[in-house]
């Protein structure tokens, strides 16, 4: 007598003694009358036997469905943060601390699954079965970072409706908005800053300043733009020790970025906290001269921040900068900022001979003296600048 014709309830008792789900699901994958017969077994199997492995393939496929099934054979989900007592946390948030083990070998939450690959109808139905809209995976990261990350929109908003907080920062203190704008998703970030209009008005202004430097970093000049145009002040730093979107754009060596910053105002000489360096200092040091000729032609009066630059440029020996400088009002007799030492010494240091020479010409004096006594002179000489050491000494001659 072949299996076929054994009577349904004998089948189903034979298959209480499979204990492999594959041999389970090779008699269900028999013939049609097998699929109807068998397949809710394989799926109370899943569930009795394999802990409901079967949900996170369902959750991270999209397959709906499978999903359902589960859950009616009885599967079930945490409904609950996994919290461990209060840790010393330096971070600005009120939530427990969740305790994540990196190596564990406990696999991610099934909505963990769904939301990263962006299945906004299997993270719905989770969520309405208990699961808890600020989950974190093993790398602490929330479900609205992990969509945010990815740019899946439609699963961002249906956390936001469900509760997830969109402040929340993991360990290094990103937020969802932040890691959005870093990756240049411009509706993911329109959909946070509608909620957070609506329900965290209070840190309204900062998330959204942090937005558009993170955008800049990145160099995504469309999320720029539309943050601009939603009235975010263009020389924001975002937090402390940041610097602004223009700083950035000069970083990246973006043109068409700094060209939009300086079209909406952005201040190359702005400088956000001590020890930062304006955007048009750090161009003068790392970029061509073409960004640079970007910025100064929106600098009114350059102030000690052209003193700053012109020592940029005499240390990457820029003779053509230099000149444009004492253009534009930057006395060559200057002294850096530090040292107090003249910019003529740090050229003849630096065996820079046309830049010495376009000093001198401009009035510079050859016998400026640092804090230590040293004129132009005994730098060019300690150096060996033979050619330098002639100039200087001829113009240390000429005058008395």
């Amino acid at each position: 007598m072949s299996l076929l014709q054994l009577p349904s309830e004998l089948i189903l008792h034979i298959v209480d003694f499979l204990y492999a789900e594959r041999d389970i699901n090779a008699l269900v994958q028999g013939n049609r009358h097998l699929y109807d017969l068998l397949n809710p077994s394989l799926y109370r199997h899943n569930v009795q036997h394999r802990q409901s492995s079967a949900l996170t393939w369902a959750a991270a496929k999209g397959q709906l469905p499978t999903l359902e099934k589960l859950f009616d054979e009885g599967a079930q989900i945490i409904t609950t943060l996994p919290v461990c007592p209060e840790e010393k946390n330096d971070l600005p948030s009120k939530q427990p601390t969740i305790r994540r083990d990196h190596d564990s070998q406990i696999p991610d939450h099934p909505i963990v699954h769904a939301a990263l690959h962006g299945h906004a109808t299997i993270v719905e139905a989770l969520l309405l079965r208990g699961a808890h809209p600020d989950w974190t995976d093993r790398r602490s990261q929330t479900l609205l970072m992990i969509a945010a990350n990815k740019g899946h929109v439609a699963v961002v908003r249906v956390l936001l409706q469900h509760g997830a907080d969109p402040t929340r920062p993991d360990v290094l203190n990103a937020t969802p908005i932040t890691i959005a704008a870093l990756r240049g998703h411009t509706a993911v970030v329109e959909a946070l800053i509608e909620h957070l209009e609506q329900h965290h008005t209070t840190v309204m202004p900062d998330t959204q300043n942090q937005a558009i430097v993170y955008a800049a970093l990145s160099g995504h000049t469309t999320l720029v733009r539309f943050l601009l145009d939603r009235g975010i002040p263009v020389n924001t730093s975002g937090r402390v020790n940041s610097h602004t979107p223009l700083f950035y754009a000069v970083r990246r060596g973006d043109e068409a970025l700094i060209r939009l910053l300086l079209e909406r105002g952005a201040n190359p000489l702005y400088i956000p906290s001590e020890g930062s360096k304006s955007p048009l200092v750090f161009a003068v040091g790392y970029c061509g001269n073409e960004i640079v000729s970007l910025l100064l032609e929106q600098c009114a009066d350059l102030g000690t921040e052209g003193i700053k630059a012109m020592h940029a440029a005499v240390i990457r020996n820029n003779a053509w900068l230099v000149e444009r400088l004492i253009v534009r009002g930057v006395d060559p007799a200057s002294k850096d900022e530090h040292l107090h030492r003249p910019l003529i010494s740090w050229a003849a240091d630096l065996g820079c001979l046309n830049i010495v020479r376009l000093f001198l010409e401009k009035g510079a004096d050859a016998k400026a003296c640092d804090p230590g006594g040293l004129m132009p002179v005994d730098y060019a000489s300690k150096r060996g600048y033979t050619a330098l050491v002639q100039l200087l000494e001829n113009y240390v001659s000429m005058k008395p």
